[in-house]
């Protein structure tokens, strides 16, 4: 898989070729294009327990074709590097067009959609690091139920309000990630149809800035009506007590737990959804 900058062999082949190579890609494959068109990152380890087996000759093949490019990544200063794969900006547009497609919105649309999608280059080591910690939840849930849901983030996620604080009148409230029922409809707001927020707390954010977030959220049910839990996911047992004080001092529904705490949460939150029939 080719890092960014790197020549892709049979990238001078013309149209035609790649089209036939895209249209050739197996449903293991498009099925892995659709993770990372949801979690935007995967680690060499998360795509394997996803693909079991299989995981580095479907991002070959993607990469053939456009789609996948890698990151150059260490967990920390003396870790061995890692290939974190991500999407291509062509990767992008057709892993969104294929999930507006999927949830019956149009095609077009996903072009829109997937606008903003970060370049892989462009991106900082903290901001990887957050992202790999959101991708270990998407794939602990994946591995642990054989139901549908529907995993919103980056754009796909941000839910506008009206808001009596911003001079404007206009908030927005961008978690993570929302997790919701597995038939949500492409234009429908996956936390008005009781979606799960999902807060990764890797402790670089200090309570003020946590406390002005959770007033967002105020605002939205304030505005909108009440939703599903916001839930934080932290790794410190000491950081996950400070948060549950102010989910409560907020008075919004929630809780902050471990991952496999939050995986847990997220399974029964799955079943429970009316979109939890097995597909």
């Amino acid at each position: 898989m080719p890092t960014p900058g790197e020549r892709r062999t049979g990238r001078g082949t013309g149209t035609r070729s790649a089209r036939a190579r895209l249209a050739a890609l197996g449903p293991e494959a498009l099925a892995l294009l659709d993770h990372l068109g949801a979690v935007r990152f995967l680690s060499p380890g998360q795509a394997q327990a996803l693909a079991p087996g299989r995981a580095g000759r479907d991002l070959r093949a993607l990469a053939a074709v456009g789609l996948v490019e890698a990151v150059p990544y260490r967990r920390t200063p003396t870790a061995p590097l890692e290939r974190i794969a991500t999407l291509t900006p062509a990767g992008a547009r057709a892993a969104a067009a294929r999930a507006w497609h999927a949830a019956g919105g149009p095609v077009d649309e996903a072009v829109r959609h997937a606008r903003g999608a970060a370049r892989a280059d462009a991106t900082s080591l903290l901001f990887l690091s957050h992202a790999l910690a959101l991708a270990d939840l998407y794939v602990a849930v994946r591995e642990r139920t054989g139901a549908g849901f529907s995993w919103r983030s980056g754009p796909g996620a941000r839910v506008a309000y009206r808001s009596l604080l911003a001079p404007d009148g206009r908030g927005l409230v961008v978690p993570d990630a929302v997790v919701a029922p597995a038939d949500l409809p492409a234009e429908a707001s996956a936390l008005a149809l009781g979606g799960v927020a999902i807060e990764v707390d890797r402790g670089t954010m200090g309570m003020r800035s946590i406390d002005a977030k959770l007033l967002r959220y105020r605002e939205l049910v304030a505005d909108r009506g009440r939703f599903g839990p916001v839930l934080f996911v932290a790794a410190d047992p000491h950081r996950r007590e400070r948060l549950r004080e102010r989910l409560d001092r907020a008075g919004l529904v929630g809780d902050a737990l471990d991952l496999e705490g939050a995986a847990r949460r997220l399974v029964e939150a799955i079943a429970a959804s009316p979109g939890a029939d097995g597909g």
